[in-house]
């Protein structure tokens, strides 16, 4: 977690109350300072948190998971309401007393959203199918199915193993030929592992699970000042993913077979913006990897895609995740398209091609509104000339 991440939570705490204060007539103010309490409470709470014994607490317990939950929760319907109320202090009569109703009504239908994307939001899973067709894919490997499946973040569901159970169970149920994890296992630490080692291990496909690491598994928010124990940490990290049966490629390649034909999976570390890690090596990982064998890249962020592979490399399909589709959309747009040219969905540029999946978990915050836990399914379509 970034430092501007706890700002935020600190600054939304008591924020939306400073507000709804600012909003009220002075009497009123000094009868009801009893409303700067919950938020009082919250900063307290999130102080304690990010200024105590660090981002360890998020592997060891569940309060601090639903301590932000709550701070968000609090703050977005009454910031809503209190902006309203001070837009109302503008106007006298009728519009202040319409302006004052709609922040009611708004604060009323943020909570009733907040409830859904809390609930059933995280909890429907969508297969998302994607068709590439190409004649360079291998005849044998025609109809081949790959659920791609990225961003678990699985500490924030601290000890909810059902949760993963029915995500695992919705990858299961597509009956994949290759299960593809883009990265993102952990928010923090190896730990958030553990107590989800029988849920993972059921992730099966024909040909076997292959991974990749995300900028969270390199655990640079745990301990930053103790680079031993983080080494030690993420090392372990990666031993667990390969007790699971899964193929963790850093940098490497595996070759897939049928008949005669040949399928090469190449697996990327992490390659993206600052302050994430810079660690991808595409050189190394398709060495030795002939000019005519069909290549399909995983690596985490997409930014790496226009980064290092289009027209650096040959490449023609390259499967990615690290967006969440900021776990928010609007009649299908998110606003993480501020930040990122290709955050969900495929792209294309001439014969390369990108498919980014918004993700089967969330970050720190279990929500998910208008963009569901997803799972992408790309078929392979050999094609002739």
């Amino acid at each position: 977690m970034e430092l501007r991440v706890a700002l935020f939570f600190l600054l939304f705490a008591i924020l939306p109350t400073a507000l709804l204060m600012l909003s009220l007539r002075a009497e009123v103010r000094r009868k009801c300072w009893w409303l700067w309490l919950p938020g009082l409470c919250l900063f307290i709470g999130a102080l304690l948190l990010f200024v105590g014994s660090g981002y360890v607490h998020f592997t060891a317990r569940a309060w601090p998971i639903r301590l932000l939950t709550a701070i968000f929760c609090y703050g977005v319907p009454l910031t809503a309401f209190a902006l309203l109320r001070l837009l109302s202090k503008c106007f006298s009569g009728w519009t202040a007393r319409s302006l004052t109703g709609l922040g009611v009504l708004m604060a009323a239908g943020l909570i009733a959203l907040l409830t859904y994307g809390f609930t059933r939001g995280v909890s429907s899973v969508r297969e998302t199918r994607v068709l590439v067709a190409d004649e360079r894919i291998p005849r044998a490997f025609d109809d081949y199915k790959i659920a791609v499946v990225s961003d678990l973040h699985i500490g924030t569901y601290f000890a909810d193993t059902a949760a993963i159970g029915r995500k695992v169970d919705a990858v299961c149920a597509l009956q994949p030929d290759l299960i593809c994890f883009v990265g993102d296992l952990v928010n923090f630490s190896d730990e958030e592992i553990d107590r989800f080692m029988p849920q993972l291990s059921r992730l099966k496909a024909k040909d076997g699970v292959v991974s990749v690491l995300g900028n969270h598994d390199y655990l640079m928010y745990y301990a930053p000042s103790d680079s031993l124990e983080v080494r030690r940490r993420q090392e372990r990290l990666c031993q667990m993913e390969r007790e699971l049966g899964w193929q963790l490629l850093c940098n490497e390649h595996i070759v897939l077979h049928r008949e005669r034909d040949s399928l090469v999976v190449v697996g990327s570390e992490n390659q993206g913006e600052p302050p994430f890690p810079q660690r991808a090596d595409l050189q190394r990982a398709m060495a030795g990897i002939g000019p005519q064998a069909y290549a399909i890249l995983l690596t985490h962020d997409p930014t790496h895609w226009r980064q290092g592979v289009v027209g650096a490399t040959s490449i023609p399909l390259t499967l990615s995740g690290h967006t969440h589709g900021m776990q928010f959309a609007l009649m299908g747009w998110s606003p993480v398209a501020w930040k990122y040219a290709e955050w969900g969905g495929t792209y294309d540029v001439g014969t390369q091609r990108l498919c980014v999946t918004t993700g089967l978990g969330e970050s720190l915050l279990p929500m998910r509104i208008g963009m569901p836990p997803e799972v992408l399914s790309v078929t392979l379509r050999h094609v002739d000339r």
